[in-house]
């Protein structure tokens, strides 16, 4: 299994003068494999769960045994806090161009989107796993909705 360098993954709020649409189909664009944008709700998304919600995504990928058919998308089940993809994209995707949270599986790949996506980021998220926030996240595996 790849090393996993927490150092590398990224989250931030942000805004964009293109559509919601145009800079969700960017995000799919340069998402592929392990590496992937994914963007977020900047009201309902929590930072401390991102971290959580990777590493479980991660393990998954890992074992080729992903609920949604993406570490992009696995990871927002996680983070969401469902293993319902309509409901997780309802409730905690981007829902503007003007503010939202992007998560990114390194800083490489942010600044590619930051650049073709026309995004301007208007505040770093600080990355941390806390082991109460991780054991809620990890049960969301468990326990079907």
């Amino acid at each position: 299994m790849k090393e996993i360098e927490s150092d590398n993954l990224v989250a931030c709020l942000a805004s964009s003068g293109k559509g919601l649409e145009e800079i969700v189909g960017i995000s799919r664009e340069l998402s592929k494999g392990p590496e992937f944008i994914l963007l977020l709700d900047a009201g309902k998304a929590q930072p401390e769960r991102l971290l959580p919600a990777y590493l479980n995504s991660y393990l998954r990928y890992s074992e080729s045994c992903l609920k949604a058919k993406s570490l992009q998308m696995e990871t927002l089940l996680f983070a969401a806090g469902t293993l319902r993809l309509d409901k997780a994209i309802k409730e905690y995707g981007a829902k503007n161009n003007k503010r939202f949270m992007v998560f990114a599986s390194s800083g490489r790949l942010l600044e590619a989107f930051r650049k073709k996506a026309g995004i301007r980021i208007t505040k770093r998220c600080k990355l941390v796993f806390d082991a109460d926030v991780a054991v809620k996240v990890a049960s969301v595996g468990l326990v079907e909705d």
